[in-house]
């Protein structure tokens, strides 16, 4: 068996970015009370036009393609598991202000300054904060889409599994799956690997010098880096790769803003469709629910089961909620899920 990833994640989060206007506007001719419902990236388009300050009564998420960390700041690289899973080894001892991923944040203190605005953390937090609109998140922790494994992947991890025995022609079972940790793999490839993107991210920037009568490529020490950020002279000298011109202007486009989100500045936490992107209070009413609880899978469940890799890189059968199960399996299995979002979003 041959799976393969096909969708281009980076092309459809700048095209999210350029449609979310346009749904604003058409939310706009609406009168009445509203509702939004995205699944997987539709909810980087409802929650941009959002921002942009569309009208709703009630957002629901479900399986979000969107970094947890847009949502709730605290969330990027918010442990040491998190870092190893998303910050490449070769940037092992360079400070977090050197990362592309918080260039943005050089440049908060001027509201006029463009740069301040390209970074993933904190990017939707206005939402949870918006009076008259309930934001409601339904995860799945057991999403194969939003699988992490334990440690930043390569370009083949968990790609080949050991062939099984079946009794059926050919007898030996090979599973390629080249999608494995897509989610994972398309924000720790950023800047490095061509199945990324080759600029900005976790990319280097560097330049030659002349050692014993050899041109080598080198490239500012973690040392010499962590000194300009206590210093504040890396704001002239980003460590990271500088093919993407548009990060060093003041002044940005709004399509630059999306391109440079898209496909340079990695996220650093899980998606909001695997995690909860709020701490619930005593007393506070639950608005994360997690659909891979079993409450959420009703009468037995749709499917015998799927092979995955787990975090350990052990094959094991699921039967989790998985990324598209909302649309995918029968509403006799699914249904109680949809009775939830009835009955928060006041739907009834």
């Amino acid at each position: 068996m041959l799976r393969m990833n096909k969708s281009n994640y980076y092309g459809n989060v700048q095209n999210a970015f350029a449609t979310a206007s346009a749904l604003k506007n058409a939310m706009d001719g609406i009168n009445g009370p509203k509702w939004f419902i995205a699944h997987s990236l539709g909810n980087m388009v409802v929650s941009e036009a959002l921002l942009k300050g569309a009208n709703a009564k009630t957002y629901i998420m479900l399986d979000a393609a969107v970094a947890s960390e847009a949502y709730r700041p605290e969330l990027q690289g918010d442990s040491s598991s998190i870092i190893d899973k998303y910050v490449p080894s070769d940037w092992d001892g360079y400070h977090e202000h050197t990362w592309a991923a918080n260039w943005y944040t050089w440049f908060t203190n001027d509201v006029n300054d463009a740069r301040g605005k390209i970074g993933w953390a904190g990017h939707f937090a206005p939402l949870l904060e918006r009076q008259g609109l309930d934001v409601f998140n339904f995860y799945s922790s057991g999403d194969e889409v939003f699988a992490e494994n334990s440690s930043t992947p390569g370009l083949t991890t968990g790609v080949f599994h050991w062939p099984t025995l079946n009794l059926n022609w050919p007898f030996f079972h090979l599973t390629l799956e080249l999608d494995a940790f897509p989610w994972q793999k398309q924000e720790v490839f950023k800047g490095v690997n061509a199945a990324g993107s080759l600029s900005a991210g976790w990319g280097f920037h560097c330049w030659t010098t002349n050692i014993n009568n050899e041109t080598v490529w080198v490239r500012y020490s973690a040392a010499g880096a962590n000194a300009m950020v206590a210093d504040g002279s890396i704001v002239s000298n980003a460590v990271f790769n500088r093919g993407v011109s548009a990060m060093f202007n003041p002044t940005i486009s709004d399509y630059d803003k999306a391109d440079i989100l898209a496909f340079h500045i990695p996220a650093i936490s899980s998606p909001a469709g695997k995690v909860p992107i709020r701490t619930t209070q005593c007393g506070q009413m639950a608005k994360d629910f997690n659909l891979n609880d079993l409450p959420y899978r009703a009468n037995g469940w749709g499917r015998e089961g799927v092979d995955v890799e787990n975090e350990q890189g052990q094959v094991i059968t699921t039967y989790n909620w998985l990324h598209s199960d909302v649309k995918n399996m029968a509403y006799y299995y699914v249904f109680p899920a949809f009775t939830n979002i009835l009955e928060k979003g006041e739907m009834k």
